[in-house]
């Protein structure tokens, strides 16, 4: 059995702890958790398919100002569901 060093047992408690949080979520900005476990001795979790542009690609588009503002009522209520939950953004996406 391999030994796990300190920051990798720290990492696979903090991804553990994130999927199990993702997975209590339920709001339409965030996507789904359907299905995590381990592919070897790699931790994995499985969200929802949403057909979408990345934010770069929305970005990149040069948006009018009403649709920057469309964009962020859709992303700030998920990231507060996320804070109000005790969950800190690493990379947030649109979903």
């Amino acid at each position: 059995m391999r030994r796990l060093h300190l920051d990798q047992t720290l990492e696979l408690d903090r991804f553990a702890a994130e999927s199990r949080l993702l997975a209590s979520c339920d709001h339409p900005g965030l996507l789904s958790i359907v299905d995590s476990g381990k592919a070897g001795e790699r931790p994995f979790y499985a969200t929802q398919l949403r057909e979408s542009r990345t934010l770069a690609e929305l970005l990149d588009s040069r948006l009018s100002e009403s649709e920057v503002i469309a964009l962020a009522c859709e992303i700030c209520p998920a990231l507060a569901h996320l804070h109000e939950r005790g969950a800190l953004h690493r990379s947030p996406a649109p979903a």
